[in-house]
């Protein structure tokens, strides 16, 4: 008599369809072992294995899937980089024969640079400064005028002699014999300059004048009364007379002399 066999029944008869909870049962799993997509029913019982005896993953990495060693650029090959070390590892500080090497590798870099500027052809021995030579004011350009900026103003003496020769200047007297002056031979403008010098040489050498031995205030005196510009005017006045006294040649001419042009 043939019986019928129904999956249910062959279910509950086979001894390792349902395992039981603390029995060692993790061998009959074979989690290598690929699910087949087609079945169903064999996906639901490997999620349930897995469910109940969960696959603890390996503790260390194989060494095939570390990741490879790298090198510092410049360095030694022997000295390759773990990348799998910690990073307090590799943010400790060198040691001292790695201190001692960079601080020797600093120490030739500069020697090699001093023994360069020593023999360079634009040494600092080779440079020529103004120390080098004797000072000659007389070398320089308008070195007259230039020294007589910080030499002061003329004594009274000089500046009163100058006030008496611009007057022989101004009204030239006549021969022996003969009374009155010569007309000026100068034109109107370099005869007013020398007008102005003379008073001005005068208010600077008179006792009697509040700009006595006042040089800057005996001229922008001289300035005021002619009104003209008080400081221009007053600058080319003690050029003007101390040049003048000086050289009594030197005379501020007028463009429109013949002797000269103006100074």
């Amino acid at each position: 008599m043939l019986c019928e066999v129904t999956p249910s029944a062959v279910q509950q008869s086979s001894p390792t369809s349902q395992p039981s909870v603390g029995t060692s049962s993790r061998a009959t799993m074979d989690v290598t072992k690929p699910l087949s997509p087609a079945s169903p029913q064999s996906a639901t019982e490997q999620a349930s294995y897995m469910h109940v005896f969960p696959v603890e993953p390996p503790a260390q990495c194989p060494s095939s899937l570390a990741p490879p060693a790298a090198y510092i650029p410049g360095e030694s090959a022997q000295q390759p980089i773990d990348f799998t070390q910690s990073i307090s590892t590799r943010t400790q500080p060198p040691d001292d024969e790695q201190a001692n090497a960079i601080r020797a590798r600093v120490e030739a870099s500069l020697r090699n640079a001093a023994y360069v500027a020593s023999n360079a052809a634009l040494s600092p021995q080779n440079f020529t400064t103004s120390s080098d030579f004797k000072y000659d004011p007389g070398s320089r350009p308008h070195s007259v005028h230039a020294s007589q900026l910080f030499s002061g103003p003329p004594s009274v003496e000089r500046s009163r002699a100058a006030a008496d020769a611009l007057d022989e200047l101004i009204r030239p007297r006549r021969g022996p014999g003969s009374s009155g002056y010569k007309p000026s031979p100068y034109s109107e403008k370099t005869t007013e300059r020398l007008r102005d010098m003379r008073g001005f040489l005068t208010v600077y050498s008179t006792p009697a004048s509040k700009c006595y031995g006042r040089w800057t205030d005996a001229a922008q005196e001289i300035a005021i009364a002619q009104r003209r510009g008080l400081v221009h005017y007053a600058v080319n006045l003690k050029r003007w007379a101390t040049q003048f006294i000086e050289d009594h040649s030197k005379i501020p001419y007028d463009s429109n002399d013949a002797q000269g042009t103006s100074h």
